[in-house]
């Protein structure tokens, strides 16, 4: 999940790299490879964000990529009484990304548009196609679920 959430943190980052390789599968080895850094960074206990964008940024084929820098106090906006258009944008963002409904199988976000309805009790085992025994899934976990479920407690376990 930690590197779900990057990626959120991120997400300017696919349109930078969509931008600067142009249109159809040219930005993909670009993309893939972005993945491979934080996914790796994250496997090697490196949370950090920042530690993250620079291993990012020191890639040759990731140049394109920019993060906002952090803005000094002494050029920050005094409070305000009223809520400009920013900080409602921002509340919206925050409250949907809170929000969403996560996969019960793989524990990542699940779009309403990107969901498979799967019996909590299979109906091989007796599941009816009940309110109380439907859940939303992944397409992919609901297919693979013994597998991905197995994979985890396997995990676990070492």
């Amino acid at each position: 999940m930690k590197f779900e959430e990057f990626l959120v943190r991120h997400k300017v980052f696919l349109n930078a790299l969509g931008h600067s390789k142009g249109s159809r599968t040219r930005p993909l080895e670009s993309i893939m490879q972005m993945y491979r850094i934080v996914f790796d960074e994250l496997c090697n206990g490196i949370t950090d964000d920042m530690s993250i964008v620079e291993k990012l940024q020191a890639h040759p084929n990731l140049k394109a990529l920019t993060s906002p820098l952090p803005v000094p106090e002494e050029d920050q906006e005094p409070p305000r009484k009223r809520f400009s258009a920013a900080v409602v944008r921002a509340k919206v963002v925050q409250r949907i990304r809170d929000g969403r409904d996560r996969c019960p199988v793989c524990g990542a976000r699940l779009p309403p548009s990107y969901r498979s309805k799967d019996h909590t009790v299979k109906q091989e085992l007796g599941g009816m196609g009940e309110l109380e025994n439907l859940e939303f899934t992944h397409p992919f976990c609901n297919s693979a679920r013994d597998a991905i479920l197995a994979k985890k407690q396997e995990l676990s376990l070492t």
